[in-house]
């Protein structure tokens, strides 16, 4: 319970440092996600693939409601922890848990969750630099996804 609680903090800390951050570098990052259209209510389980990643830290993979405004990046996130990942090239942030960003990163989406609902509105991935570089927006990357109506 306290892995779950300080991974919500840190994403939720990492979400807020990223809104704030002015830096725009352009770090290359190639992700895809799939399936991402019409998944089941019960048991989504979305497949993420890092063809390339930022080579002096991980990012972290949120669902999150989509904004309201175009191009902007999305501040209503589910961080329960089987809603997001934290994928990395870095032997030192996978031996801290996160996943190795060289096979699959599996996310397993919720249709409803505490202050979003998936099923009746529009949501997206958001996939972020981890704590290691808060400042960093330039692989700030949306993904959107459905979920199959009943």
């Amino acid at each position: 319970m306290k892995k779950i609680k300080k991974y919500s903090l840190v994403v939720g800390l990492v979400l807020t440092a990223n809104l704030i951050a002015t830096s725009n570098s352009h770090a290359s990052l190639k992700v895809t996600a799939s399936p991402t259209k019409n998944l089941p209510q019960k048991g989504a389980v979305v497949k993420f693939k890092f063809s390339t990643m930022p080579k002096t830290h991980g990012v972290y993979v949120v669902e999150c409601m989509a904004p309201k405004t175009a191009n902007a990046i999305p501040t209503v996130c589910d961080t329960n922890q089987a809603a997001s990942a934290w994928a990395s090239n870095l032997k030192s942030d996978i031996s801290q848990g996160a996943s190795n960003a060289a096979m699959e990163v599996l996310v397993k989406p919720e249709p409803y969750w505490s202050k979003g609902d998936c099923v009746h509105a529009k949501c997206v991935f958001l996939v972020l630099s981890d704590h290691n570089a808060t400042t960093d927006n330039s692989v700030d990357t949306v993904i959107p996804f459905t979920f199959a109506s009943k």
